[in-house]
C-alpha cells in the first residue's frame, strides 16, 4: 500500500508538471511578438512637380515656356519608392505559419522645403532677362506598406496620404519655413489569405511618394516601423 501510494503521488505530480508546462507554452505562445525598427539618417523625396511661376516679366517666349511648366511634373508622375531604414525581414517558425496574423504599423515625420529658387537662364530658357515669382506649392505626400511574400514586392491595403502646406513664394534665392506634420498608417496581413500560409521569411519595407512642388525628408530618428505577430486565436 505505501509503494502504491508513492506511485500515485509521484504520477500526480508528473501530470501536474505536464499540464503546467502546456499551460506556460500555451501562454508564451498566445504572447505577441513585437519587431521596432527606428532607423538613423535622413531619408529625402525630391520635388515632383515645379513650382508655380507667375508675375512674369521678360522675354514673351521665355514666359510662355514657364506659363506651361507651372506646376507640372518635372519628369512624369511620380512612383513609389522605398523610405530609407523602414525595413523588416520578418523570420515566421513553421509552426506560425498559417496561424498568425502580422500587424504593420509605421510613423513619418516629414518636413517640407522649399526646393530652391532658380534662374530660367540655361534651365528652362535659352535666354532670359526679367523676374519670376516662383511659389512652392504643396500637395499631398502618401505612404504605404510594400510586403514580398517571395515573388517581390507588391503593395499591401490603400496608401495613408496626408497634405503638406504650401511653402513660400521668391524672387530670389530666400529659405522659406520647413512644415512638419507626423503620418502614419497601418496594414494587417493575415496568413488565412495566403494560399499555402506565410513563406519562411516575411521582407516588409514602407514606400513613400512625394506629389508636391517642395522637397520632403525625415529626419534622424523621426520615423519608425512597428511589426507585431498576432495569434489568430
Amino acid at each position: 500500500m505505501k509503494t502504491f501510494s508513492i506511485l500515485l503521488v509521484m504520477l500526480l505530480c508528473f501530470f501536474t508538471l505536464a499540464f503546467a508546462q502546456d499551460s506556460l507554452s500555451t501562454k508564451v505562445e498566445s504572447v505577441p511578438k513585437v519587431f521596432t525598427i527606428t532607423p538613423k539618417g535622413v531619408a529625402t523625396l525630391s520635388a515632383s512637380r515645379w513650382m508655380k511661376f507667375s508675375d512674369c516679366k521678360g522675354f514673351d517666349a521665355c514666359c510662355n515656356i514657364l506659363d506651361k511648366k507651372s506646376l507640372q511634373y518635372k519628369s512624369g508622375e511620380p512612383k513609389f519608392s522605398p523610405v530609407s531604414g523602414l525595413f523588416l525581414e520578418l523570420p515566421i517558425e513553421p509552426s506560425y505559419r498559417h496561424n498568425r496574423n502580422i500587424l504593420i504599423t509605421w510613423t513619418i515625420r516629414i518636413e517640407g522645403q522649399d526646393a530652391g529658387v532658380i534662374s530660367p537662364r540655361g534651365t528652362l530658357c535659352s535666354s532670359w532677362v526679367g523676374t519670376v515669382t516662383e511659389t512652392f506649392k504643396g500637395g499631398l505626400v502618401y505612404s504605404q506598406a510594400f510586403v514580398d511574400l517571395g515573388s517581390g514586392y507588391k503593395a499591401k491595403g490603400e496608401p495613408s496620404v496626408m497634405t503638406i502646406p504650401d511653402g513660400g513664394s521668391a524672387v530670389s534665392v530666400t529659405p522659406a519655413p520647413s512644415h512638419d506634420p507626423t503620418h502614419s498608417g497601418s496594414y494587417l496581413l493575415k496568413s488565412s489569405e495566403i494560399e499555402g500560409g506565410f513563406p519562411p521569411v516575411v521582407k516588409i519595407w514602407i514606400y513613400w511618394k512625394n506629389d508636391t512642388s517642395m522637397i520632403v525628408t525625415s529626419k534622424d530618428t523621426y520615423r519608425s516601423l512597428i511589426v507585431t505577430m498576432l495569434p489568430t486565436n
